[in-house]
Order: C-alpha cells, then structure tokens, then sequence
C-alpha cells in the first residue's frame, strides 16, 4: 500500500478505516433493506439517516484522535500514541454521540 493514503503521518492507512466505515454502513443498510422486505414494511429512512450522522460523526472523531495524537504536543510525555488516539476517540466518539442524540 503506498504511503499517498496516509494521513498524519502514521505508519496504519486510514483506507483500513474508510473500507470499515463503507462495509458498516452497507451491511447495514442491506440488513434494514432485508428486515424490510420480510417484514413486508417500508425503510424508515430518518433512523437510517440518523445511523449515518451517528457514522460521521465517528469518523470525525477518529480524524480528530489522530491529530491530537500524533500532530499535536498536547501530551508530550506520552510514550505510546496509540493509547492516546485510542483514549482520544473514545472520548470524543462518547461526547458527539450523546450530544447528537440530545440535540436530535
């Protein structure tokens, strides 16, 4: 894999996590598609667009979690940025995601 679909610098892809993100939202969509069509009931489609606000907003906070942990010097006795990009997107992902269920 080339190093052009790194992103910050990091040795991991980040195309790992868009072809997760794409494979999450399509089998998704598919098994709603399904359940639908079995159920013989039309596809609701605000609580899908829900799920894919709930998918961007992920995907925002990892991209945040990576420049926090590996551009920026806000820990800068950190030893290992995994644990800080892993600590980070947990936290942001908690935080938008409650906030996005309360403010929708």
């Amino acid at each position: 894999m080339s190093n052009n679909l790194n992103i910050f610098g990091h040795e991991r892809p980040v195309l790992k996590f868009w072809v997760m993100m794409a494979i999450i939202v399509g089998a998704s969509l598919l098994g709603r598609y399904i359940v639908c069509l079995i159920e013989k009931d039309s596809l609701n489609w605000s609580h899908y667009t829900f799920f894919l606000l709930l998918c961007a907003l992920i995907a925002v906070s990892y991209f945040v979690g990576r420049l926090i942990a590996y551009k920026t010097k806000l820990f800068p006795k950190a030893q290992n940025r995994d644990n800080v990009l892993k600590w980070t997107f947990a936290i942001l992902s908690i935080v938008l995601i409650v906030a996005a269920i309360v403010l929708v």
